[in-house]
């Protein structure tokens, strides 16, 4: 989405804007931890958290225990977290890439029981997006459950790798499938083998015996990665049992791939629970056979399901989601700064290192010193957000700076009187709610000296200042831009 551009006029002609290359990266690993879950009947439930290290975004997240054929655990939602806000508790909207992944496991037995959880997490941060949307399920009971199908969907240029769903009743709410969503088919359409197309978004089974209630769902999103699907042969599952994918039948990747998840998809109907989906190690080791920590990324993926019916078989497949190295990658920030000018009364900013000390050294002319109103953006070409291009005009002597792709090519063609420089930085955009979590709103303000030939516009992150500037005649704009 475009959104209204931002512009900035400036008293000096300077040099050029470069960006950085991109730091490219191969590292996935998996996070395990594990819970021990009293009995909790089936109407109530246990939540288990585990989070990836600095450094690291999780891509998905896993359910693994050593219960399947006794089903007595039932997986009542599996879902990101961003920074330490679960999914059910972040509004629709996108966010940054999660630190971790949240369960909420139910245990119908009469034992305690062992519940592994996983995060698969990889060096990447600036490409990575968390989708959440919602909806309402419709009321239901335990003679008349309901299952319904929620889909988030990553924005145009991204591959889901990860997601999951989080729900207001654990209790009476479970999952019947978790898995990718590709264009024009769920996993469950696909036959056995290797696609290149990327999923598109992550959709989740609910299936409810309770009330209608609110159900918030969410798919992981990534920027710039080649991701290649593995799809298993379909499993059966026979009537009124609990089944468990053996190490034959699960996917794994291609060579020269990394693991960055993967997901159970069931046929989608009433009589099926999901009670667990999870990566698989090197040598077939479960993570519910190793202690807690860090662990290699997943060779393959696994899981189980339980058919209810007494009548139908059922039946359902997994799949397994791995990059392609060389596309893994962590885009380059640049520190944008920012001058006043007490001669002209001017604010200027820059993404350039070197343009800022020549701004120092007195290149641009007398009366320029920094504010320290600071803020972070990527480099021009790399990241979230749209590119900045950046203009200058000798009849004014002064610099404009827009987000707006048709503004940009329209200042481009002959005797608009502006000359194209580069593209300045790029930056991510605000939504009509303001600027997603973790992301610091960048404010603009206008001068309103047009009639003077004196226009000037401030960028700042500084919300302190906006009552004395506007006070001083300024012109408050709104969010202009979100900084990283």
């Amino acid at each position: 989405m475009l959104h209204k551009p931002f512009l900035l006029i400036l008293g000096a002609l300077f040099a050029l804007i470069s960006g950085d290359g991109v730091a490219q990266t191969t590292t996935t690993i998996t996070v395990q931890k594990r819970y021990t879950i009293a009995p909790t009947g089936a109407s109530s439930y246990r939540e288990l958290e585990v989070a990836c290290p600095t450094g690291y975004t999780a891509m998905s997240g896993g359910i693994d225990h050593n219960e399947f054929e006794q089903k007595t655990i039932w997986l009542a939602g599996l879902a990101p977290v961003v920074g330490s806000t679960p999914t059910f508790l972040l509004s629709n909207g996108q966010y940054a890439g999660p630190s971790g992944y949240i369960a909420a496991v139910s245990n119908v037995g009469l034992l305690n029981n062992t519940v592994t959880i996983t995060a698969t997490c990889a060096r990447l941060t600036a490409n990575v997006v968390t989708v959440v949307a919602s909806m309402s399920t419709t009321a239901a009971s335990n003679a008349s459950p309901t299952l319904q199908t929620a889909t988030a969907l990553c924005p145009s240029g991204y591959a889901a790798v990860g997601g999951g769903g989080d729900f207001a009743q654990p209790g009476v709410m479970t999952m019947a499938f978790n898995a990718p969503r590709y264009t024009g088919k769920y996993t469950y359409d696909l036959a056995q083998g290797t696609y290149t197309d990327a999923p598109i978004g992550w959709s989740v089974g609910i299936r409810s015996t309770g009330a209608s209630a609110l159900v918030k769902y969410a798919a992981v999103c990534v920027q710039g990665l080649s991701v290649t699907s593995v799809v298993s042969a379909l499993q059966n599952v026979n009537v009124n049992i609990s089944e468990f994918m053996t190490p034959s039948q699960m996917p794994s990747c291609p060579s020269g791939t990394n693991a960055i998840g993967g997901g159970i998809d069931t046929i989608g109907t009433t009589h099926l629970i999901l009670n667990g989906s999870t990566p698989v190690y090197s040598g077939l080791s479960y993570p519910s056979d190793l202690t807690d920590g860090q662990k290699s990324a997943p060779s393959f993926w696994g899981g189980g399901v339980q058919n209810f019916s007494t009548s139908f078989t059922a039946s359902y497949k997994a799949v397994i989601l791995c990059g392609i190295t060389p596309a893994i990658s962590l885009y380059t920030t640049v520190n944008v700064i920012e001058f006043y000018n007490s001669n002209i009364k001017h604010y200027f900013r820059t993404a350039s290192a070197a343009e800022a000390a020549g701004i120092d050294a007195g290149n641009a002319g007398p009366g320029w010193v920094r504010t320290g109103d600071n803020f972070t953006a990527y480099a021009a070409g790399q990241g979230l957000g749209l590119d900045v291009c950046r203009f200058y005009t000798f009849g004014a002597n002064s610099h404009f700076y827009t987000s707006n792709a048709t503004e940009c090519a329209g200042l481009k063609a002959p005797n608009t009187g502006w000359v194209y420089e580069s593209l300045a930085f790029r930056i991510p955009q605000p939504a009509v709610s303001g600027c997603a979590a973790g992301q610091t709103p960048v404010y603009r303000l206008y001068n309103n000296r047009f009639a003077f030939n004196d226009s000037n516009h401030r960028f700042t992150t500084r919300q302190s200042e906006i009552n004395s500037m506007t006070t001083q005649g300024w012109v408050l704009e709104g969010i202009a831009m979100c900084a990283v």
